[in-house]
């Protein structure tokens, strides 16, 4: 028996309504909102209600991507929640999920790959299906890094947003997914981290600590071999890939992986202007708006990469198939 097809069936995405603008960190910084936007690509950023946890912002998505889907909640044989800011460290956030939902009948746990976790929990979602071990699957990303996010630093204040996208994973006839390639490179791990967030003590630091400039270097030297390989382990050419939707890390590194790669930035898909950088949930709210705003048509192929800390990144090839 050969593997089972599979496709995504329904996105979702929700942002939330709260923004913080350019103006206001500009004030707070004594700089201009330009230098803002010539450094990111971002002009606001979404910030969720203070009553608001993860799985909340995550509920709504996957409301959106399951109405998309026009199934009911007890057909989800999994939920898979990537996330880097969970509720708390036990229960698992998908298991919080599962009940608002009252998706009875679903197999729960987080994935914790950041920037990089969609493309891990899709894959994952994929190989489940494919073998015929589960039909239906939900895969939620969501981040409210707006928690974690120290508002006295200027190189990290302007980056960051919160939001949650989703998309539902079912057996079908045709199969959507073409390829996938993970990896990561740990001994690169303090590149991006939050130094006192788990058993760790040696920092008092509970914010996300990000060494910018590393990492743009890594991004524009490291992701152009990976869409590369994305490609030919595909079976298709670089030309064939109608758009890209690379994680919204900053607008600098898409730009620059566009021009190393010899393709218009026409091609690669962007929300940063408006959402900033929203970790595991940027590649799902990019593709559920595309998606909805039938940017992306039935019969075109998608090439979806995320990269963030770890270092650790998952590229996916995909022909929508809906």
């Amino acid at each position: 028996m050969g593997l089972i097809p599979a496709q995504i069936i329904g996105t979702g995405h929700y942002i939330p309504e709260k923004t913080l603008e350019n103006n206001q960190l500009a004030k707070k910084f004594d700089i201009t909102e330009e230098w803002i936007y010539s450094r990111t690509g971002i002009k606001s950023r979404h910030i969720a209600e203070e009553h608001h946890n993860t799985s909340d912002i995550g509920l709504y998505a996957a409301l959106d991507a399951i109405k998309e889907a026009n199934i009911e909640t007890k057909e989800i044989d999994m939920i898979i929640f990537c996330t880097l800011t969970p509720d708390m460290l036990c229960p698992a956030t998908a298991c919080i999920l599962q009940s608002h939902l009252n998706a009875y009948n679903a197999a729960c746990f987080d994935l914790e790959a950041a920037c990089a976790g969609f493309i891990f929990g899709l894959s994952t979602a994929y190989q489940y299906i494919a073998t015929g071990m589960y039909k239906t699957i939900l895969v939620v990303g969501a981040d409210l890094l707006s928690r974690f996010t120290d508002y006295e630093d200027k190189s990290t204040s302007i980056l960051f947003g919160d939001g949650a996208g989703a998309v539902v994973v079912r057996a079908c006839k045709e199969n959507s997914f073409m390829s996938f390639v993970l990896g990561s490179a740990g001994s690169l791990h303090q590149m991006i981290h939050i130094p006192s967030s788990g058993t760790n003590k040696s920092s008092l630091s509970p914010f996300l600590n990000i060494k910018g400039k590393d990492v743009f270097k890594w991004a524009i030297k490291t992701i152009p071999d990976i869409v590369l390989s994305s490609v030919e382990r595909a079976g298709i050419s670089l030309a064939e890939i109608d758009y890209f939707i690379i994680h919204q890390a900053n607008e600098r590194i898409t730009v620059a992986i566009a021009e190393r790669l010899g393709l218009p930035t026409e091609k690669f898909l962007s929300n940063i202007s408006d959402c900033g950088n929203t970790s595991a949930a940027s590649i799902p709210i990019l593709l559920s708006q595309s998606i909805k705003n039938k940017i992306i048509l039935k019969g075109q192929k998608i090439l979806m990469i995320g990269f963030g800390s770890g270092l650790s990144w998952g590229a996916s090839v995909i022909e929508w198939k809906l």
